[in-house]
């Protein structure tokens, strides 16, 4: 098991566990990471796409965008890339809320993270690692 997909593992429980204590922004943080750390792991060990290569021609505000885009290009079904993109987005909003603004994250804005986060891991682990 690589330890991008390790990472990926742990960050959901992280996000459980964080869940659990009712630190709900930290908890939405850690399912978005979940869900990163699977996508470079799929991008790097199952596409071929070179880590130093990907990392060297990246702008750090990019980065996240250029690492969902290049998954969406590669999800052949138009509705699990269109689920895909639509999913992403709306976790990445969360995180971004959870990590930047001046509100309270909610139980429940965790729980649909986690659910995004969910189906999200599940579809890209049954597209890329079956």
């Amino acid at each position: 098991m690589s330890i991008l997909l390790k990472k990926s593992l742990t960050s959901i429980e992280s996000a459980q566990a964080l869940y659990e204590k009712k630190l709900y922004h930290s908890s939405v943080h850690c399912y978005y990471y979940s869900c990163i750390q699977l996508m470079r792991h799929i991008l790097f060990n199952r596409l071929g796409f070179s880590e130093k290569d990907f990392d060297d021609n990246m702008q750090l505000s990019n980065s996240h965008n250029e690492l969902i885009n290049k998954i969406w290009e590669k999800i052949t079904i138009d509705s699990d890339a269109r689920d895909f993109k639509i999913k992403i987005g709306s976790l990445k909003r969360m995180r971004k809320d959870a990590d930047y603004k001046q509100i309270i994250i909610y139980q429940r804005d965790s729980e649909d993270a986690k659910q995004y986060a969910t189906i999200i891991n599940n579809n890209l682990k049954y597209i890329f690692l079956k």
